[in-house]
């Protein structure tokens, strides 16, 4: 694949956060199921190119950090309503855009724990557009008020492989 030049910098600033995927394998498979969409736009290396560029300027965490009215934080006894979360992304990107909030359940844990949030441009890359319904997200509670939802980070290891208990928490 044509990312190969662009290796160091997608390491940093677009790695897989699975221990179930290479950095190589996740970037094969963002190629295949998103990149070749727009690749009579943009060919594989501008599209990692500008991949690459909008991960730099995508910050998730600082978004979430300066929600209103209350900070969406990776904090232990905190939980959060998926439509705050997504208003807080709304805030940013434009709140006429559909995005995804994507959460998973660990065995033994009734709660929520927020997994993936879907963003999506379009074929340029450079413009945020409203996401397309999609059937393959890891579903949080269906009703979006009442729906609270776990934030924590990932230190050294991965949502896929282990139980909320073994993930490093920080505040």
């Amino acid at each position: 694949m044509q990312y190969k030049a662009l290796q160091p910098d997608l390491g940093n600033y677009w790695p897989s956060l699975t221990t179930r995927w290479t950095n190589e394998k996740f970037w094969d498979h963002e190629w295949t199921d998103h990149g070749s969409c727009s690749s009579n736009v943009l060919p594989p290396l501008q599209y990692f190119t500008a991949a690459n560029a909008q991960s730099k300027k995508t910050d998730i965490k600082q978004w979430l950090r300066v929600a209103k009215p209350r900070p969406i934080q990776p904090l232990d006894s905190a939980l959060f309503k998926q439509s705050a979360i997504e208003n807080a992304i709304k805030a940013v990107i434009g709140n006429n855009l559909n995005i995804y909030v994507s959460c998973r359940q660990f065995r033994g844990d009734v709660r929520y724990y927020l997994y993936e949030i879907y963003i999506c441009l379009d074929k340029t890359a450079t413009n945020y557009v409203t996401c397309p319904a999609s059937s393959s997200l890891n579903c949080c509670p269906e009703n979006k008020d009442d729906a609270l939802i776990k934030y924590i980070t990932i230190s050294g290891t991965s949502v896929d492989e282990e139980s909320p208990n073994k993930l490093a928490q920080s505040p």
